[in-house]
């Protein structure tokens, strides 16, 4: 992966390109993934698992993709604390970047150095 540092020539370049391209879905596909979507929402974890098999061909069953509140206290005891703080920084920028997907272009620079975006047409 390349890595440009902000700001400088190099990445200025690189944001003109990025800016300018175009990416285009095909209404097929759109349409494709958001019935996918809503099937998902209207019948859960039955949907997720024939889609799974479906797309992943992996052998998967309710009781396998539950997980129960015993595993998670267990988890939250033995886990690292500087793991821990790394996994919630992370959840916060994914659903950052992914709050911005939404409806609208933008570019971001929310740390020194890191130029994240994505471009609607």
């Amino acid at each position: 992966m390349k890595t440009y540092t902000y700001p400088s020539l190099a990445a200025e370049k690189r944001l003109e390109v990025i800016e300018n391209r175009t990416i285009g879905f095909k209404k097929k596909d759109i349409t494709a993934v958001n019935r996918i979507i809503e099937n998902i929402r209207k019948n859960g974890d039955a949907a997720l698992i024939r889609y799974t098999h479906q797309f992943d061909s992996a052998a998967v069953i309710e009781s396998s993709i539950q997980v129960t509140s015993q595993e998670i206290e267990t988890a939250v005891k033995n886990i690292d604390r500087t793991f821990l703080r790394a996994l919630n920084r992370a959840t916060r920028q994914i659903k950052a970047f992914h709050q911005k997907q939404l409806q609208k272009s933008w570019i971001s620079t929310d740390r020194e150095g890191v130029l994240v975006g994505q471009l609607i047409n």
